[in-house]
């Protein structure tokens, strides 16, 4: 999905068995695909779930900065262990010199 191609992601993310990494999948790649509506709504079942990393990314590829970061600010009070993929995740790169960014960083007590 990194790479652009959607057909090929979106036939390796139907393979996917485990329903929370299909969904955060599929969410990406509406979102990419320009279906924003069907992205968000992925999400929200994300967040549900307590998904809140993974739901963060797929509103950052929805083009909601904003939802993006009071996600992120959710996951670093509740100290949630999905935040330490923060520097990995390529969906996220774009913010990575935001000073909200930079901010999450610390409270977690990751590198920056």
């Amino acid at each position: 999905m990194a790479k652009g191609d959607l057909t090929e992601a979106r036939q390796a993310i139907e393979r996917e068995p485990h329903p929370v990494w299909k969904n955060n999948g599929l969410g990406m790649v509406a979102c990419m695909e320009g279906d924003k509506a069907q992205g968000i709504s992925i999400a929200n079942e994300l967040i549900e779930q307590r998904e809140i990393f993974n739901a963060a990314e797929i509103y950052n590829l929805c083009g909601d900065t904003g939802k993006v970061f009071e996600l992120l600010q959710q996951a670093a009070e509740d100290r949630d262990p999905a935040l330490t993929e923060m520097k990995l995740s390529w969906a996220m790169a774009m913010l990575r010199h935001d000073p909200r960014w930079l901010e999450i960083l610390k409270v977690m007590g990751l590198p920056i």
